[in-house]
């Protein structure tokens, strides 16, 4: 399944409001993201979206922070 440019695009963008929205004074709530992450998870699942394809574009969203965010555990749930 090729995901097209826009989707990408969108998908980005609400992860990267969604981290913004959770930065803090004190850094970045890890667990307000984790929780905004799951569900614009669920709705790219909804939608025909990937993991593989979810995790590239949340890679691709932000790259620095992604090793640290734990949403693993929401998506197998999903699955």
């Amino acid at each position: 399944m090729e995901i097209p440019d826009g989707t990408i695009k969108l998908i980005a963008d609400e992860i990267s409001t969604a981290v913004i929205d959770c930065t803090t004074e004190d850094g970045l709530d890890f667990d307000k993201l984790n929780h905004k992450i799951d569900a614009i998870w669920e709705e790219a699942r909804e939608e025909g979206l990937n993991e593989s394809h979810f995790l590239y574009i949340l890679e691709y969203a932000i790259p620095e922070n992604i090793s640290m965010i734990n949403f693993y555990s929401s998506m197998n749930k999903a699955a």
